[in-house]
């Protein structure tokens, strides 16, 4: 008798493990979703107390469903209005800028004036995807660029504070902006681009009311973002220009450029 029950036993454990391994062998039939790899978020700047229209760009786009900031915005900031595929421009890398493309609103509560923070997004659901991080400021200090800029005839007034959101569309694309300074006041400016995912190698350059070079900065702190201040001698205007060190330029080549006077 103890015979036949430890027989019995025998086939009731193999028969379950049979059918746990018919479970598992379905569960593994039905595969998970391919984890996104997001390339580029543009615009690199969200403008807080408004509703900013932002794009990512990359490949396996279509698997997000729940997009969030990493820390201090709510989850409700962000929605996705579409995912679909994208063309691949030319002379672009199909793993640089990906061949899918979301559209965003993305809407974060109103910050003091002064404050600028810089926040994470990454979407719900998927281990070890890449973060992109964007700048959100006060959206008083906000502003977007204005064509045409491409020279010093035409190059677009700005204020100390701001924080324009623009993009070298084309290669040997300049945009150029003016700012009015103050004897005696530091000016800082800075672009935000590669930091952010873009494409752009920035190269900014300082020049005084007659185009003469004050300053120029391509690199700044072992990344390929620039940055300058400068010693205002005179009071007047200044320009600033933003370009690619390399004269490469596309949709890819996004920045936002921070202007201060102090």
């Amino acid at each position: 008798m103890a015979s036949r029950i430890l027989f019995c036993l025998a086939l009731s454990i193999h028969a379950g493990a049979s059918v746990a391994l018919g479970e598992e062998a379905k569960k593994s039939d039905k595969a998970e979703p391919t984890a996104p790899q997001i390339s580029l978020i543009y615009p690199v700047v969200v403008f807080a107390g408004e509703t900013n229209t932002m794009f990512l760009r990359g490949q396996n786009l279509t698997n997000i469903t729940v997009l969030h900031f990493t820390n201090e915005v709510p989850e409700s900031a962000i929605r996705i209005v579409s995912a679909k595929s994208a063309d691949v421009p030319k002379d672009y890398d199909v793993k640089r800028i990906g061949n899918q493309i979301m559209e965003l609103h993305v809407f974060v509560p109103a910050l003091a004036s002064a404050t600028v923070k810089t926040n994470g997004i990454i979407p719900d659901g998927f281990k070890g995807t890449n973060i992109v991080s964007v700048v959100i400021v006060p959206k008083e200090n906000g502003g977007d660029e204005h064509e045409p800029n491409g020279g010093f005839g035409s190059a677009a007034a700005i204020h100390c504070g701001q924080w324009i959101r623009g993009t070298i569309k084309e290669p040997g694309d300049v945009d150029v902006f003016q700012v009015r300074v103050e004897a005696g006041q530091r000016l800082s400016s800075e672009v935000y681009a590669a930091n952010g995912g873009s494409m752009l190698d920035s190269l900014l350059t300082l020049h005084d009311a007659f185009g003469n070079i004050l300053a120029v900065n391509d690199d700044y702190a072992g990344n390929r973002d620039s940055r300058l201040e400068w010693e205002v001698v005179t009071s007047g205007v200044v320009k600033i220009s933003v370009q690619d060190a390399n004269d490469k330029g596309g949709i890819a080549h996004v920045y936002a450029l921070h202007v201060n006077c102090r």
